[in-house]
């Protein structure tokens, strides 16, 4: 004879059941790359990549710019007038205090600082003060407490360039 279930095995059961759900709704995975991050939450990221991101990352965003032809001297892409080697105290400046950040899909956003009177280079044939950075991330929480080390280091930081 098979018993019937107690009140308390099946009231256990279903707080665990609930439990294990609750978890998984706000597990990374779930929550990773979702538009509903608070630009608070992004602009506290971008700032902790302005301060800890790793040199891969920022070779990563130099190759690109490169490739993008945004160091020739010549042509009608956005393009550097400004010194190389003061891009990479911009570019965390950028990241640290933007003056306008747009969401440019799910799990990325244009980060803009204006450096007026500074010219940072040229779009087209005319003159640009603002530096425009484009940072990805990957598994950050709607609301964390704290940014963890695995969403620091998937941050991508894919796109520089005067504007």
């Amino acid at each position: 004879m098979i018993a019937a279930p107690d009140a308390w095995n099946l009231d256990h059961a279903r707080s665990s059941f609930l439990l294990v759900l609750a978890f998984a709704a706000s597990s990374p995975s779930h929550a990773s790359d979702r538009q509903d991050v608070p630009d608070r939450t992004v602009r506290t990221f971008a700032s902790q990549v302005a301060a800890k991101a790793s040199n891969f990352q920022w070779q990563q965003l130099w190759q690109h710019a490169r490739s993008s032809g945004r160091f020739q001297k010549a042509g009608m892409q956005p393009r550097f007038t400004v010194p190389q080697r003061e891009l990479p105290a911009l570019a965390r400046q950028v990241l640290a205090a933007p003056d306008r950040m747009v969401r440019k899909h799910t799990g990325q956003a244009a980060l803009r600082k204006d450096f007026a009177p500074q010219v940072i280079g040229l779009v087209g044939n005319e003159p640009a003060s603002g530096l425009c950075l484009t940072l990805g991330w990957h598994g950050l929480m709607a609301t964390p407490h704290t940014i963890g080390l695995e969403p620091l280091e998937q941050a991508t930081l894919s796109a520089i360039e005067p504007c």
